[in-house]
């Protein structure tokens, strides 16, 4: 039955469309003869049984395979994503996000270089302070070896000289006549200028503290044989002693008794 359908229907759509298959057949001009009589009820009484087994076919089907025919399916397009401004900005603040973690990645990267960079820094410096301390006690150092060598070849050299010029009015005043003061006033008072002037390098007299020998300070020069009394006690000071910022540079020269052995 379906197949009877579907030769109907097109049967219907070439009729539609014009095709010459389609149209009436031509009648014939000739009359029938009696034989032929015959065979055309036979025939026609096959026709009309043939059409009495046809379904009828409604005009609904017909319209439904006019429109089937004559209107044409809808033309497929391109299915493009269906976009929104919404959309548009989340998806450019999603690459701007993306894009912001990737440099910050790569300065993360480069902030780690740097700070690798500045604890070497750090290092070095401390170096370098270590090594400018050390420095800077050298040269202190060497500014005191250069006072002290000064001191030594240049300073108390010419102390010494002024000394024993203090030393030379002293012998002076004690050897100049008695009756002559005059002589022996100048004398002493150049002795005390001489003395004043080396006060104002810093050179003191060593004090004279008790009787006692102090080979730290005081040098022997002569000893003097006794019977009693103590053994090493200082009977004369012939030179006093001088001392140059604490260090001596003359001790005193003194007299002092031995005990007879």
């Amino acid at each position: 039955m379906n197949s009877g359908l579907n030769n109907w229907i097109s049967g219907a759509a070439r009729f539609l469309t014009g095709s010459p298959d389609d149209g009436p057949k031509a009648q014939r001009t000739e009359s029938p003869t009696a034989g032929d009589g015959d065979q055309n009820s036979g025939a026609n009484r096959e026709g009309v049984d043939n059409a009495a087994r046809v379904p009828p076919v409604s005009t609904e089907a017909v319209s439904d395979a006019e429109v089937a025919v004559s209107t044409p399916g809808p033309v497929e397009e391109d299915m493009a994503p269906v976009t929104s401004p919404e959309v548009s900005v989340v998806t450019a603040i999603h690459e701007q996000v993306s894009s912001l973690a990737e440099q910050l990645a790569v300065q993360g990267s480069v902030l780690v270089g740097i700070g690798a960079q500045l604890e070497s820094a750090c290092e070095r410096e401390k170096l370098l302070e270590g090594q400018a301390e050390t420095m800077r006690a050298l040269s202190e150092r060497v500014k005191e070896l250069e006072s002290q060598a000064t001191l030594d070849l240049v300073v108390r050299p010419m102390l010494k000289d002024w000394i024993s010029l203090y030393d030379s009015l002293l012998a002076r005043v004690k050897s100049a006549p008695v009756t002559n003061n005059g002589l022996i006033t100048t004398l002493k008072e150049v002795s005390e200028e001489v003395l004043a002037t080396l006060e104002r390098y810093d050179v003191k007299r060593i004090a004279e503290s008790t009787n006692e020998l102090d080979i730290r300070k005081q040098q022997v020069v002569k000893t003097v044989v006794v019977d009693q009394l103590k053994d090493n006690q200082i009977v004369d000071r012939p030179r006093p002693g001088f001392a140059h910022r604490g260090q001596i540079i003359r001790y005193e020269h003194v007299v002092v008794q031995k005990i007879r052995a």
